[in-house]
């Protein structure tokens, strides 16, 4: 849904300053030393730092695999015992609902 909105936003209006101030005001002089500009400006950037010993190429460092005590030396696969019912039907029998005559 597109809707347009308007909010207004209060302005503050203030009255016109006074020709001559009542609380005094100060002035900063000029400041005695002025550089001048450089005319193109360039980065300083600070020297990268340098580390005592460095290799000449990454190696990585991996931690030694975990060794177990025992494992099987062919996986085995250990299915749990079928359910067995007490009873059951020689044949199955279909039961169906007896038909609606209209």
């Amino acid at each position: 849904m597109n809707v347009a909105a308007c909010f207004t936003v209060p302005i503050r209006i203030v009255s016109d300053s006074p020709a001559t101030p009542a609380a005094p005001i100060s002035i900063l002089l000029l400041p005695v030393v002025r550089a001048e500009p450089a005319l193109n400006p360039t980065a300083t950037l600070n020297e990268p730092p340098l580390l005592a010993a460095s290799v000449p190429s990454p190696m990585a460092v991996l931690s030694p695999p975990p060794l177990l005590f025992w494992s099987a030396s062919l996986p085995l696969a250990v299915l749990p015992l079928p359910v067995v019912l007490l009873e059951s039907a020689s044949q199955p029998v279909a039961v169906l609902p007896t038909p609606l005559l209209l």
